[in-house]
């Protein structure tokens, strides 16, 4: 439903407000949670995480800013995950492994090791995640500077509230003025449910959101 709303974006000038509201009322038709903590946001040339950000459940919507219009050329990453817990996330106690370039820092690294690692970093994976295993455990000896340095973002593991099985699905959303394009999608696995989908459902899901929509 998230991408139904993007894809009325050039005529109807859905806002963030709105696009969360219908990831509630679908959650709530199948019995769900969205789960909080996760985000779509707009995208920029090497940059994965821009300013605008939709938060997947209501209860972050006080912690995301002013509301905005989604806007024609504009490029986002819908992120939308569900449970059947409660829908509140943990961190685990995993270890970071994953990591990610913040090309928007400058630091001067005292380290040989640290100025490797980053070099490294800045050939193989300048914009996009990557993980510490590409890396042998010499390169890693910097890796704490890089990250004190605000120059990785570590993506810590987190976990449902109450360790209940988590959905997910994600994919980007190009807007333009002729026609929204459904980009990197991945393959959805095949799945029945008890709970149908109608078309008077999805206008449902829809129709209490008309007042979030700009004019």
């Amino acid at each position: 439903c998230c991408e139904h709303r993007l894809l009325d974006c050039p005529h109807s000038r859905v806002t963030r407000d709105a696009i969360t509201a219908a990831i509630e009322k679908v959650a709530a038709h199948f019995g769900c949670h969205p789960v909080q903590s996760v985000f779509s946001c707009s995208m920029n040339r090497f940059v994965l995480e821009g300013d605008n950000i939709i938060p997947n459940s209501a209860a972050d919507l006080d912690a995301s800013g002013p509301d905005f219009a989604i806007g024609l050329n504009e490029v986002y990453d819908i992120n939308i995950a569900m449970t059947k817990g409660d829908g509140t996330v943990k961190d685990s106690a995993a270890r970071i492994t994953v990591y990610q370039r913040n090309v928007s820092k400058r630091y001067p690294l005292r380290l040989k090791a640290s100025r490797n690692l980053l070099q490294a970093i800045n050939e193989r994976f300048p914009t996009m995640p990557f993980c510490i295993r590409h890396f042998s455990r010499k390169d890693l000896l910097g890796l704490k500077e890089c990250v004190d340095g605000l120059l990785l973002d570590p993506l810590p593991v987190g976990c449902e509230g109450t360790r209940a099985p988590v959905a997910q699905v994600r994919m980007t959303v190009l807007v333009t003025a002729t026609r929204n394009l459904v980009l990197a999608v991945p393959p959805l696995p095949n799945a029945d449910s008890a709970i149908a989908v109608t078309p008077d459902d999805v206008l449902r899901f829809q129709a209490p959101d008309r007042a979030a929509i700009a004019q």
